[in-house]
């Protein structure tokens, strides 16, 4: 539950062995999943699944102790397996938006594109890589244009300053 872009959290719902999504909560995407290691004082002390040797400690409302702009929240396994229609912006300017049969893989803003005909390709990032509304779509399409368009505008700049000698 957020209020004010603060985090409103139950401290004492953290427990050993639970996997928590690891946010950044202003920025609004997800990082990783992390798996709760302990719970000791103050701080909730969590690993990353296929990398347990680094640790990530937070207080007990689930905030990094490093930064407040990241967090944990209770991972939710509702979206696992979920299929959906999506929109698809990764290839957007040079295959166009793609509407497809996605399904959720239990990894936090994860997707595989279960229509693919020949492998099932994975997507990263709801609202970057892939959109659930075709507005959402579009409007990551248009600032990726428009952010190609400036760049190709600076290259020109540059090989037009180029001289030889």
């Amino acid at each position: 539950m957020r209020m004010n872009n603060a985090l409103i959290m139950d401290p004492a719902r953290f427990t050993v062995g639970q996997r928590v999504q690891y946010r950044n909560h202003v920025a609004g995407y997800d990082i990783a999943v992390l798996e709760v290691k302990s719970v000791d004082g103050g701080l909730v002390v969590a690993t990353r699944l296929f990398d347990k040797a680094k640790t990530f400690e937070f207080t007990r409302d689930g905030v990094a102790t490093w930064s407040p702009n990241l967090s944990i929240e209770p991972y939710d396994l509702s979206m696992i397996h979920e299929t959906f229609t999506g929109y698809l912006t990764k290839y957007a300017l040079s295959d166009g938006i793609k509407e497809t049969s996605l399904t959720a893989t239990g990894i936090p803003s994860m997707v595989k594109d279960t229509a693919a005909a020949e492998f099932s390709p994975y997507y990263h990032g709801e609202g970057r890589d892939w959109h659930r509304t075709r507005e959402s779509a579009v409007k990551r399409a248009e600032i990726m244009r428009t952010k190609k368009i400036a760049s190709l505008q600076k290259k020109i700049a540059e090989l037009e300053a180029l001289r030889f000698a």
